[in-house]
């Protein structure tokens, strides 16, 4: 009798260790950091290569925007049976996957889209002058001109600016409204992507100092 006492207490014991058991916390493994080297890169732009051209196709806060031989047109977005349609003046896109069909002053031309595109050929294409990128919080800049455009919180603030060039010895300043900033010659490396870039970048905006590095694209 008191072998089969024994043998059920062992199972009860059994059973609450098991229990116990599918308490014990779970490892999970860690999101992955995004990958910073292309930081916001380009916000909803896409990179079409043509026959006779190249494009960028730019989608922000609601508005598309293509960017086409050194121009900059406002196109309306719709669904149509062949695609999504992208109007302009005198510019007509239609795309469909990974391919699109460019319609200019009548004549019509095929695009596909480059997958492999990055921030920068997006810029170069937009005709940015300069581009600069930094960490914590993530921020980009593009100066075109006399305009400048800064991104911050990986894309989750946006500020615009006329900027006014002053040379400052080897440095030059781009000053705004509302924020400002400074090249200095490199090199200058990236503190996460380790990426070597030409240009220190420092940027003031408000009681915020942001550091970064970049490339002038022309």
């Amino acid at each position: 009798m008191s072998k089969h006492i024994w043998a059920v207490v062992l199972v009860l014991l059994s059973g609450c260790g098991d229990k116990g058991n599918t308490d014990l916390p779970v490892t999970a493994k860690a999101p992955e950091a995004p990958d910073l080297s292309e930081r916001i890169a380009g916000p909803g732009a896409r990179v079409y290569h043509c026959t006779d051209t190249s494009l960028v196709l730019e989608q922000k806060g609601g508005s598309s925007m293509l960017y086409l031989d050194g121009q900059k047109v406002p196109v309306q977005q719709r669904q149509s049976s062949s695609g999504i349609e992208y109007a302009g003046t005198e510019l007509h896109l239609v795309t469909s996957g990974k391919e699109a069909t460019l319609t200019t002053r009548g004549a019509s031309q095929s695009c596909r889209l480059d997958p492999k595109a990055t921030a920068w050929d997006s810029a170069k294409l937009k005709g940015v002058d300069f581009r600069a990128l930094g960490n914590e919080p993530g921020w980009q800049l593009e100066i075109s001109g006399t305009a400048m455009e800064l991104d911050t919180d990986y894309g989750q603030q946006r500020f615009k600016s006329g900027a006014r060039r002053l040379q400052q010895g080897d440095k030059t300043l781009f000053e705004g409204s509302g924020f400002s900033a400074t090249l200095s010659p490199g090199p200058c490396v990236d503190d996460m992507s380790g990426e070597r870039f030409d240009t220190k970048v420092a940027i003031a905006l408000g009681s915020q100092q942001l550091h970064g590095c970049g490339n002038f694209l022309k």
